[in-house]
């Protein structure tokens, strides 16, 4: 049985005396040496590509817990919070317009290279319009650094990409913040073998030409996809 003197004596419990106690007196205007005012989105969450629909639920049946816990944050801090929406999983995600799941669905003709092992296909996944109305399910105000498959290496990757950007731009608008292009890309010749022999042909993997891919897929990106209309 704990008690209050068996607390204090234990060291967990002191009593504070009058003699003790402080009192501040707060300036009613910004001090010189003020900080700056913190952000009122500081807190973000990242979810993975394979668990939006997990968070999100479906437009026909959002997930309520989600957006009640969302909804309160957004009443304290004044705004939604930024959400990521990406990670390991957005290097093997591809979107489809025609594909009308409310999920993450499965591509039926990956790209595959089994001799690779720990390889994932860069086009296992496939998800459409469906998740970007899942998105709209949260509190407005939201907003999402949403991540690009860097990863795919197809042929037609710069128009993927674009396509994949402008669909975004065109479900989401301003609660875009940004767009994240490839994940861990420093694992793509090791553990995330997306750039090791023969799923990969071009050169060596390394800083240099993992700048060279994201510049090219960046401005794709801005010279092909309009920006929404933020106001900042």
């Amino acid at each position: 049985m704990f008690t209050l003197a068996g607390l204090q004596n234990a060291g967990f419990l002191r009593v504070v005396s009058a003699a003790d106690s402080i009192a501040l007196t707060i300036s009613s205007t910004m001090l010189p040496n003020a900080s700056q005012i913190v952000d009122p989105r500081f807190a973000g969450f990242g979810i993975e590509f394979s668990n939006i629909f997990s968070f999100t639920g479906t437009a026909a049946s959002p997930n309520n817990f989600s957006f009640n816990l969302i909804a309160n944050l957004k009443k304290v801090a004044g705004v939604g919070p930024l959400f990521r929406i990406g990670g390991n999983t957005q290097d093997n995600a591809i979107y489809d317009s025609s594909f009308s799941g409310a999920y993450i669905g499965r591509n039926s003709n990956p790209t595959l290279h089994p001799q690779l092992v720990d390889y994932i296909p860069f086009d296992n996944d496939m998800y459409g319009p469906e998740l970007f109305k899942a998105l709209g399910t949260f509190p407005s105000s939201c907003q999402f650094i949403y991540g690009l498959n860097i990863a795919y290496a197809l042929p037609d990757y710069v128009s993927r990409i674009t396509s994949t950007a402008s669909a975004v731009i065109d479900a989401l608008g301003d609660n875009i913040y940004s767009f994240e292009i490839g994940n861990e890309p420093d694992l793509y010749d090791s553990t995330a073998p997306y750039r090791v022999a023969p799923a990969w042909n071009g050169p060596s993997w390394n800083g240099a030409e993992y700048v060279n891919e994201w510049v090219t897929r960046a401005s794709a990106i801005q010279a092909q996809v309009p920006p929404p209309n933020r106001v900042l």
